[in-house]
Order: C-alpha cells, then sequence, then structure tokens
C-alpha cells in the first residue's frame, strides 16, 4: 500500500471493510469447511491486529472460539473467547459484545459439565446485559439465552424452582422481542422440568409448543434438543420404541452440529434401545455417546454413558465392566454435584440477585425522576394556558391548606401544653401537698419515737417509719416525673440519661444509648413529648414486665428519627381487646407527632417497641413553635 500524509483517513476503511469481507466468508464456510473458515477467521484477527481495529479483533477472536466449540476443542475455544473478552472495551458496542463473551464462555463451561465456573459467567452476562437490554435489540436477545442457559444448569443440578425462575425471566423477555426460536428454547426447558417435576400432562402441552415453533424457524440447533425432550419422555413412559425413529432421524442431519449435542443424541438412542431390549445395539450406541463425549469433554454425558453402560453390563451378566463403569460413575457424580459447588452456586446467585433488585430500585428512581419531570413541563404548560385564574386558585388552595396544616399544629400544641400544664399541677400538689404531708406525719414518729424511748424496741414503729419514708421518697420521684423542669435545666439526650440513672434498681437495669450529635428536630413541644413516651415506656417496664435488662436506643437513620425501647420481662399479648391506660398515652402522643409504632411481644421473651418519626415533620412542629414565640 502507497503511503500517503492522510492514511488514517484514506486507507482505514478501505482495509476496515475488507476485514469485514474475510470474517463474512468465514461465517459462509463454518458449516462447510471449517478449515477454511479457521484460515480466513485467523487472516481477520491478524489483519486487525495489524490495524488496533478492535472490532474486528473481536469478531474475529470469537468466530475462532465458535468454530473450536463446535469441534469440541473448549481448551483452544476458551482461550479465544479470552482474547475477545479483553478487547471489548475498546469495541464500539461494549455492553453487546461483552455479555455475548462470557455468556458463550459460560456455556462452554457447561458443556464440560461445570456448573458453577458456567453460572459466574451466565450471572456476570446478565448483570452487563440488563443495563443494555431496554435500547439495544440484540444485548436483549443474549440476555433470553443466558436466562435460560441459567435455568438448564440448575436444571442440571436439580434446582427445579429456581430454574423456572430464570426461565419466567426469559419467557417475559422472549414475547417482548417475538423471537420464535429463543421461545421455543424457554419451552423445551419448561418441558423437561416439568416432567421432572411430575406433571407429565405439562410437559406435552409445552413440548408440542416447542415443535410448532421449531418448524416455523426451518433447521437449527432446537431441532436436536426438542427431539432429545421428546425421546427422554417417551423412553421414561414406556414407549421406546417410539423415541428411536427420531433419534435415527435426528441423527443423520448431525454431521456438522456440536458434539456436545451429538452426545446427547446418541446416548439416548442407546437408552432407548436398551429399554427395548435389543442389549447389542444399545451396547454400540453407548460406546458411541462415551467415545464423543470424551473427545468433546461433555461430562454430562460421560456421566450419563457410565452409568447405563453398568446397567447394561450388569443384566448382561459382565458385573467386571459393570463395576468398572459404576465405580467411574460415582466418582463423577461427585465431582459435578458435590456440596461445595451447590453453595458457590447459591452465593453466586444472592449476589446476583441482589444486585438485580439494587439495579430494580434504580429503575424505579429514575422511572419516578422521569415522571416528576414530565409532571413539572405538564405543569408549567397548565399554568400558562389557565393564567391568572388558575394562580389564585392554586395560592387560595395552598393558603387553605397552610391553614389547615397550622391548625392541626396548634391543636397538636394546646393538647400537649395541656396535658403538661396538668401533670404540672399534679406533681405540684404530690409534692406540696401530699408529699409535705407524708414528711410531717413521718416527723412526728420520730418525735414520739424519741420521747417514748421505750418504744425502741418496737421494731413495727421502724418498719411504718420505714414505709413512711418509702412512700414519701416516691411521691417526691412521681412529683418530680410530673414536672418536667428537667428539660430547661439539661438538654434532651442528657435527661434522658439522668432519668434512666434515676429509675435504675438492683431489679432493674436499664441502658441507654442516644446518637451523638443529637439530630437538631426538636423544640421544648417536641422534645417534652419524646421525654414523656420514654418516661411512659420504662413506667410500663416497671409495673408490670417483671424485667432486669431495659435498652433504649435513640439513633438518626437518614431522614427518620428512631427509638427503640426493648425488655427481657415476661412480655404481653399485644392483641388483647383492652389496652392500659399508660400504652393509650403513648399511641396517643405518637400519632399527635406523626410518626408511626411498632409493639412486638412474647411470652417469657419481653417487648419491643420501635417507634419511628419523619425528622422533616418535626422540623415543621418546631418551625411553628418559633414563629409562635416570636410574634407574642
Amino acid at each position: 500500500m502507497a503511503k500517503t500524509n492522510d492514511t488514517s483517513q484514506t486507507y482505514q476503511i478501505p482495509e476496515q471493510d475488507q476485514i469485514m469481507d474475510l470474517l463474512h466468508d468465514g461465517r459462509r464456510f463454518f458449516n462447510i469447511n471449517r478449515d477454511t473458515a479457521l484460515y480466513l477467521f485467523r487472516q481477520a484477527y491478524h489483519h486487525s491486529k495489524t490495524l488496533a481495529y478492535y472490532d474486528g479483533i473481536f469478531h474475529a477472536a470469537i468466530s475462532i472460539a465458535m468454530l473450536y466449540t463446535e469441534s469440541g476443542q473448549y481448551t483452544h475455544a476458551l482461550h479465544w473467547f479470552h482474547i475477545s473478552l479483553n478487547c471489548t472495551p475498546n469495541t464500539s458496542r461494549f455492553f453487546r459484545n461483552s455479555s455475548r463473551t462470557l455468556h458463550n464462555i459460560g456455556t462452554l463451561y457447561m458443556y464440560q459439565g461445570q456448573y458453577k465456573e458456567a453460572v459466574s459467567f451466565f450471572f456476570k452476562a446478565a448483570q452487563l446485559a440488563e443495563k443494555q437490554a431496554d435500547r439495544d435489540y440484540e444485548v436483549a436477545d443474549h440476555l433470553v439465552r443466558t436466562y435460560n442457559n441459567i435455568s438448564e444448569a440448575l436444571l442440571q443440578m436439580g434446582d427445579y424452582t429456581r430454574a423456572l425462575y430464570y426461565l419466567h425471566k426469559a419467557e417475559i423477555l422472549a414475547k417482548k422481542l417475538n423471537v420464535p426460536e429463543r421461545m421455543a428454547h424457554v419451552l423445551n426447558n419448561k418441558a423437561r422440568i416439568a416432567y421432572r417435576m411430575g406433571d407429565k400432562q405439562k410437559a406435552w402441552e409445552y413440548i408440542h409448543q416447542t415443535l410448532t415453533l421449531v418448524k416455523s424457524v426451518g433447521p437449527s440447533r432446537l431441532e436436536y434438543t426438542a427431539t432429545q425432550t421428546i425421546a427422554e419422555m417417551l423412553n421414561n413412559q414406556g414407549h421406546a420404541e417410539k423415541a428411536i425413529p427420531y433419534l435415527q432421524t435426528a441423527l443423520k442431519k448431525m454431521a456438522q452440529v456440536n458434539s456436545y449435542y451429538r452426545s446427547g443424541i446418541l446416548y439416548t438412542l442407546g437408552s432407548s434401545y436398551f429399554l427395548i431390549g435389543d442389549y447389542p445395539a444399545a451396547g454400540k450406541w453407548l460406546e458411541a455417546a462415551f467415545q464423543e463425549a470424551t473427545q468433546s469433554g461433555a461430562t454430562e454425558y460421560i456421566l450419563r454413558s457410565h452409568q447405563q453402560l453398568a446397567a447394561l453390563y450388569a443384566i448382561t451378566r459382565n458385573y467386571q465392566q459393570a463395576f468398572r463403569h459404576q465405580q467411574t460413575a460415582y466418582i463423577i457424580n461427585d465431582c459435578l454435584l458435590n456440596i461445595e459447588k451447590t453453595q458457590a452456586i447459591n452465593l453466586l446467585e444472592v449476589k446476583y440477585r441482589t444486585a438485580e433488585k439494587d439495579k430494580e430500585i434504580i429503575r424505579k428512581q429514575l422511572l419516578i425522576s422521569e415522571q416528576q419531570n414530565y409532571l413539572r413541563q405538564k405543569n408549567i404548560l397548565i399554568y400558562s394556558i389557565s393564567g391568572c385564574t388558575l394562580l389564585i386558585i392554586l395560592l387560595a388552595l395552598s393558603y387553605y391548606r397552610s391553614s389547615r396544616h397550622k391548625q392541626k399544629i396548634n391543636l397538636l400544641k394546646a393538647m400537649i401544653e395541656g396535658e403538661e400544664r396538668e401533670s404540672t399541677r399534679i406533681g405540684q400538689e404530690l409534692h406540696d401537698g401530699i408529699g409535705g404531708r407524708l414528711a410531717a406525719i413521718n416527723m412526728n414518729f420520730g418525735a414520739v419515737q424519741k420521747k417514748y424511748e421505750h418504744l425502741d424496741e418496737h421494731d413495727e414503729l421502724e418498719h411504718i417509719i420505714q414505709m413512711l419514708e418509702d412512700a414519701t421518697e416516691e411521691v417526691r420521684k412521681t412529683a418530680h416525673h410530673l414536672i418536667p423542669d428537667i428539660l430547661s435545666r439539661y438538654s434532651f439526650p442528657e435527661a434522658i440519661r439522668l432519668y434512666c440513672e434515676q429509675v435504675n434498681t438492683e431489679e432493674l437495669n436499664v441502658e441507654i444509648s442516644i446518637q451523638e450529635p443529637f439530630p437538631e428536630c426538636s423544640g421544648k413541644i417536641v422534645e417534652l413529648s419524646l421525654y414523656r413516651i420514654i418516661q411512659e415506656l420504662i413506667q410500663n417496664i416497671l409495673k408490670h414486665a417483671k424485667a432486669s435488662q431495659a435498652v433504649i436506643d435513640i439513633s438518626q437513620h437518614e431522614k427518620e428519627l428512631s427509638i427503640v425501647v426493648e425488655d427481657n420481662g415476661q412480655g404481653f399479648n399485644i392483641h388483647a381487646p383492652h389496652a392500659g391506660v399508660g400504652l393509650y398515652n403513648i399511641r396517643s402522643r405518637v400519632k399527635l407527632l406523626q410518626g408511626n409504632i411498632t409493639i412486638d411481644s412474647a411470652k417469657e421473651v419481653g417487648t419491643s417497641v420501635t417507634i419511628i418519626f419523619d425528622i422533616s415533620k418535626l422540623k415543621t412542629l418546631l418551625t411553628h413553635e418559633y414563629k409562635d414565640r416570636h410574634h407574642r
């Protein structure tokens, strides 16, 4: 090629066209002359490397890999698949090329019975394809195949429930794409699963639907998989003689088909002859299946051939050969289906499902965002058309809602302030009235005791005096609980901690955890209500729970304030028709603060109360409280 000053623009495109022609010719020879196809693909690969033309490198490498796969040379195929995968980041269609290559690597491992490795690559392929499937038809088509192959791997592992889950995903997408061949693959696998799960009627319905679609698609690999499914079902129902013509017809058409599928047809044909009692023919076809599977590394059919040959040699009394094949089958089966591999597949699926859920959340968030943008644009259009009249209506409606919201808040404030005034009044009466009288009685008893010294010998008097002191202390504590002056001297977290220290006894240990810094969501009204809620919960534990441990956790999670109070007491029936006054008060206060409360309790286990508040709503209460203070 002559040199010019514009080599990148003048010569690159024609040379790339030549590479694409080589690839096109290679595909024409793929099923006619594989040696010629391999030569053309290698030429395209080397020319692409010279030009650093990554799309050409990718297509040549993956074509070579597919050629080796069809020839049963899986080691060479895997090498070229990795070459194609390594260059996908530099290609023009990363998602399509990457998901396609990962899917093909997974298929390669599945042919060899390495299900853990297969599922690992299928999940990676699915995660990439799902990001682009809505926008790229080819990516969506590969995603259907990937879902179907995940289900097939799980089917081979005997996990039919999860296999059906991925078949359902494949079916939804295949219907959306309207691709008969993909739908036929899905139905074929559904037939196999239904039959293995004992639903024979459903299995035959699925396989008849599969055959209908196969006829519309024309000659394809699907024809052989469907034929094998029908034959296996006929064998299991005792009609092996009807299966043999299907299999022989398929075998005549399979000159250029992948060794994995040839192994399957040969094995099923040998099994059919075994079932009708033609043991020489069974041995011939089973040995052929074993040789084909061994050459291609199709572990599934190596295992099945060993198992069936063991049965054949046993029934023909060649026990030495039967034992040899059975022992080999045990070893292969343990390698394929050991517990560690099953657990590894479970872990891979958990990771995939987690990523799938995260993606679904993101998708919903994007949908919400799009809907919000649409509504915003629609509102702008409505505003511009409606003009001043609509603006006045909106302003009036806004004022009405604001007024109603403010009325609710004022009602809340009035109720809380009324309750607190009443609590303060009762507390003062207890402290100054009953508390004072009890203290005076106690002093008089002390005076009498000093005047009549012989009374010291009577323990009953000491006991009465001690009871008076305890009653006085209890009244004093109750009065202090009712008078919330502690919040005027301490911050909310300090006040809660002091209260917990006061109620700690030998019988009940109260532990508290408060997130620092405490969220800025509280004013006097809010703090007082929160304090009363916690106070009431602790009093309920003291009075009713018979607990030795209680825990209070107050924390902020994003935009929510969480209060959790738990005890290890005797529990109670939360569905009882009559709740106590304390529980009623707690629910009322939570409702007034627009929060949510959940109570879980079990006999001899304890009680857990979880209360969630929206911080933005608490701040709204605080804002109105602040405005009221400054407008007085």
